[in-house]
C-alpha cells in the first residue's frame, strides 16, 4: 500500500513537469534515479541538475526506517514532512551525477 501512495504522490507532483517537457528532447546531464522499496516495488525518474523533492510516506503503521542514496545513508536529511531533496545545494551528498538507486526501507511501528 505504501508503494502505491508513494507512486501516486510522485506522479501527481510530476504532471506539470511532464506536460511542459513532453515535446522536448531529454537534456544532457540527466540521470536515471531508480527508487526501490524494500518490498520489491521500483520506479525510475530522470533527474537533471535542478533540485527534485521526493515525499516518502509509509502506509498504516509503517514508518521510514532508512533512505539510502547508493551506498550513502541520507535518512537524516528527511525534512519534517518526510521529504528528501535531491541536488540540494545545502547538502552536497544529495547531488546526482550518475545513474543511481535510492533504497527505502520501512519499519512497523509497534501498536499500544
Amino acid at each position: 500500500m505504501s508503494r502505491i501512495l508513494f507512486l501516486l504522490l510522485f506522479a501527481a507532483l510530476s504532471l506539470p513537469w511532464l506536460e511542459a517537457r513532453s515535446n522536448d528532447a531529454v537534456p544532457e546531464n540527466t540521470y536515471a534515479v531508480t527508487v526501490k522499496m524494500h518490498d520489491g516495488g521500483t520506479f525510475t525518474v530522470a533527474v537533471g541538475s535542478e533540485p527534485v523533492k521526493i515525499k516518502i510516506a509509509g502506509a498504516g503503521s509503517k514508518t521510514i526506517g532508512a533512505v539510502m542514496l547508493g551506498d550513502t545513508e541520507i535518512t537524516a536529511l528527511l525534512d519534517s514532512d518526510g521529504c528528501i531533496t535531491l541536488n540540494d545545494a545545502d547538502n552536497p551528498g544529495t547531488a546526482i551525477t550518475a545513474d543511481t538507486t535510492i533504497t527505502i526501507t520501512f519499519t512497523e511501528t509497534p501498536q499500544e
